[in-house]
């Protein structure tokens, strides 16, 4: 009887390994729990001549699960998005013990940043506009778009400059939660889309160098910390923009090289930026466009389509919810926040 139940606990050994991925299931760490508290009890080991409490050994058993509960539980966590790990009976396998568990807290938001890697240096070399190319930042915004197009668990994303945050939902299940493969998956269809797209927005100038995206998972444990996170990139989008305003006005209008406007331009506060802009080029900072004040907000909203002609040539409207950038302020709760409430419910 000892000797079966240790080949009993090598067999739950084995189950267990295979599930292991799955945060669903708590059956096979219960059951293991169970079978080792009956041989500890019992004080077993393998070949073990101690006299047996069959009470005992018959408790701990009947708390084990059949084949057939294994086999149910299996299946759900595999619904759920888990895989079993492929045993591949080889002597190399055990390589695969290196590998780092970077699987994500749950229930918390998850915030996907992705950076542009040399984007100074890439901007010069394509000839951007300064201090804004708006043919750049609708590039941006456009890959955004098909980022949210490939994964419904996005629901909200921010842009500015070169970087772009994209909010994944707290109960979101992608690729099991595993940060490496969330991060490497947006940054990678983000990075192919700006390539492909690049021609939409820059028509026959040649894409010269190859845009390079970094990227990197954050966790946020609640919905207040989340609006701040998107509170404090818009912010910084306007300090930044305005101080490139005021900064290649000085450089390209008044003639300064790039030292004697940083040196202007430091100390400064939002008012006097303001009216050196006004006063010295006319520039009023309040009506420049509010894609360069605030960023880019994308989010989904229903839309109208035809979906078929009818016979008689009538349209059938249908509706869908497709990506849609915004330009607006998402550092208060009116307008935006309580127009669509439903995006961090």
């Amino acid at each position: 009887i000892c000797s079966k139940l240790w080949k009993t606990e090598t067999w739950m050994l084995c189950r267990l390994s295979s599930v292991a991925c799955c945060p669903l299931n708590r059956v096979g760490a219960n059951s293991l729990w169970h079978l080792q508290g009956g041989l500890h009890a019992l004080s077993l080991k393998p070949g073990s001549k101690s006299p047996l409490d069959a009470s005992k050994l018959i408790g701990s058993l009947s708390n084990l699960p059949s084949q057939q509960t294994w086999g149910t539980n299996l299946r759900n966590c595999c619904a759920h998005g888990a895989r079993p790990r492929k045993m591949a009976n080889s002597k190399y396998e055990y390589v695969k013990d290196f590998e780092l568990d970077d699987t994500l807290l749950p229930n918390c938001w998850i915030v996907v940043r992705i950076d542009g890697k040399g984007f100074t240096r890439f901007s010069e070399l394509h000839k951007f506009e300064k201090p804004n190319d708006k043919r750049a930042l609708d590039l941006m915004d456009a890959c955004a778009k098909e980022v949210l197009n490939e994964f419904p668990d996005v629901r909200i994303a921010f842009g500015e400059s070169d970087e772009y945050s994209f909010v994944l939902h707290k109960s979101a299940k992608l690729y099991g939660r595993r940060s490496s493969k969330i991060v490497s998956i947006l940054v990678s269809c983000f990075s192919a889309n700006y390539v492909r797209q690049w021609s939409n927005f820059f028509g026959d100038q040649p894409l010269s160098s190859t845009p390079m995206f970094d990227g990197r998972a954050i966790l946020y444990p609640d919905v207040k910390t989340l609006r701040d996170y998107l509170t404090w990139r818009q912010v910084d989008t306007h300090i930044n923009n305005q101080y490139n305003t005021c900064f290649w006005a000085l450089v390209q209008q008044a003639g300064l090289s790039n030292a004697e406007a940083q040196a202007t331009l430091k100390g400064t506060d939002t008012g006097a930026k303001n009216e050196l802009l006004f006063s010295r080029f006319g520039i009023n900072y309040t009506h420049l466009p509010e894609q360069f004040k605030k960023g880019s907000v994308v989010i989904r909203r229903h839309q109208e389509f035809v979906a078929k002609q009818q016979e008689d040539g009538t349209a059938v409207i249908r509706t869908r919810r497709v990506p849609v950038v915004m330009y607006c302020d998402i550092t208060k709760e009116q307008p935006f926040w309580s127009e669509n409430s439903d995006l961090l419910a």
